[in-house]
This record gives structure tokens, sequence and C-alpha cells, in this order.
């Protein structure tokens, strides 16, 4: 079993007992440690692809024992469930989010980007936030707005993001492409070229 904190485990048993079980998907993103941590430098950790519904286990395999981490995403969305649980981890760990140039990172994928300590975005590189919906129906998913909503606020972050991030319906984004674009809905990033996965302070 998995060993993790019992800060993070509390938040993980909070969370499942709250979000609705994911069904089994036919996709899973590709997650990897690019760069191992080391007693000078944090690891580099990449999640690429759709958000699947045992991606969270993959991740917490991948970070467990990282102290110190950049995650890298590049991914059009998948389960919000998977993406909430890491953007949790992550939090908790105080592990960096980052988007690397001309990559972008929509829809579940930016609800785990949010969670970062210090927030990067590359050059031509974005971030993408819609309403979480129903894949068959593309309806709304109230309870899954609610989720989203607890989540901002236990990230520190102010009510206006949780409003931000949920407007939008499936059709549409809320993009964010620089530092002004964050700062004017509560979102601080850090815009910089990125052209490599590289450990970022």
């Amino acid at each position: 079993m998995p060993l993790i904190s019992g800060h993070v485990a509390s938040m993980t048993r909070w969370f499942a007992a709250l979000l609705l079980s994911a069904a089994n998907a036919a996709y899973s993103a590709d997650i990897r440690i690019e760069i191992p941590e080391t007693p000078t430098s944090p690891a580099v950790v990449t999640v690429m692809g759709h958000f699947g519904a045992t991606d969270y286990d993959a991740f917490i395999d991948a970070a467990q024992y990282m102290k110190r981490a950049t995650i890298y995403f590049s991914s059009e969305g998948g389960l919000a469930r998977d993406a909430l649980l890491i953007g949790q981890v992550i939090r908790s760990k105080g592990f960096n989010t980052a988007v690397a140039d001309h990559r972008l990172c929509l829809s579940a994928c930016a609800f785990a980007w949010l969670a970062g300590a210090k927030r990067f975005l590359g050059k031509a590189a974005a971030v993408g936030f819609h309403a979480p919906f129903d894949i068959k129906t593309g309806e709304r998913l109230a309870f899954w707005e609610s989720a989203v909503n607890i989540y901002v606020r236990r990230m520190g972050l102010p009510d206006n993001v949780a409003v931000y991030i949920l407007e939008p319906d499936p059709k549409h984004l809320n993009l964010l492409f620089s530092e002004a674009d964050g700062k004017a809905h509560g979102i601080e990033l850090t815009k910089l070229p990125i052209r490599e996965f590289i450990p970022l302070p």
C-alpha cells in the first residue's frame, strides 16, 4: 500500500467519501518521473493525456516519496475525480505545477494544475476551465460543481476563483494565457519560457 502522510490520507478519505466513484475508463494519463529528486534539486513529473480512473493511484505511486517536485501537465481533460484527488496531493506536498511551451491543460487537468504551490505557464501555453459535465448527456453536474467549490476553498483560493472556473458550460472554456489573466480572476501564476521539462523553484 502506498505510504502517504496522515494529512494527505485524511484529505483523501474525505474526498473519496464526497466524490462519486468513477466508472472504469478506457483511457488513462501517462505519468512519468522525468527527473528524479536529488538533495539539491526537485523532481520533475509529467502527466500527459486524459485523466482516467486509475491515475490517482499511479500518481501516488510516482510521487509518494518526493518532498519537492514540479508537476508538468499536458491534457485535454478526463475524469474530474482523479484530477481533484491528484490536486489534493499536489497542494498538501507543496509541489509546483506547470504547463510547458505550446501545451494545453484543459478541463479536469486545469483543476489539478490549480493546486500548485506555485503555478507556471509556458510560452503559447494555456490553461482552460469549464464546469464538470456528464460526458453522455452534456449536462452540467451540480454534485461535481459543489465538489469543485469545496476543493477551491481547501486550496485557500478566493471565492471568485470557483465562480470563474465553473462559469463556462462544456462547450466553452475560460482560458488563462498570461499573468494578467490569472490576476484578474484571483489565480497567481508565473509566465516564462519552458522549452523542456525542468525543475522550477
